[in-house]
């Protein structure tokens, strides 16, 4: 059975505009899933990267952070802090390790870690992130 009886240039303005408002929030709840995504990935990202972060005193590892469109959003390998419901537009996403050294850390492969942790913590992280997001994602192909 239809739903809208188009008789009138009235009737037809109406259900123009029901229609264009269904797919406008369609539109807007599918974006928002994408980011909600996205952001999800960021997170656990942050998280695999911390993990795999040389261990010492801890400050490598509290101080990473999630960045997105310029606020931050986690911190260390604790949960999101913020929504990104307030995320419109384009997406900037960045994970930082602060401190001074972490650069070094990541890129010597050769050094040391009795405490735990190991090079290329940030690409492994993101890459363990990402095989994860993967298989998630292939699942809505069927």
């Amino acid at each position: 059975m239809a739903k809208w009886v188009v008789k009138t240039a009235a009737q037809y303005q109406r259900a123009i505009k029901e229609l264009q408002e269904n797919i406008e929030r369609r539109i807007r709840s599918m974006y928002f899933e994408s980011v909600q995504e996205f952001y999800d990935f960021c997170v656990q990202a942050l998280k695999y990267s911390v993990e795999n972060a040389p261990r010492d005193t801890g400050d490598l590892r509290g101080t990473a952070y999630l960045e997105i469109n310029g606020s931050v959003c986690a911190i260390g390998a604790d949960a999101a802090l913020n929504s990104p419901q307030a995320v419109v537009g384009t997406v900037h996403a960045r994970i930082v390790f602060p401190m001074h050294y972490a650069l070094i850390q990541h890129e010597h492969w050769e050094f040391n870690h009795p405490n735990g942790g190991q090079a290329f913590y940030l690409e492994i992280g993101v890459a363990q992130a990402a095989k994860e997001f993967a298989q998630r994602l292939s699942a809505f192909r069927g």
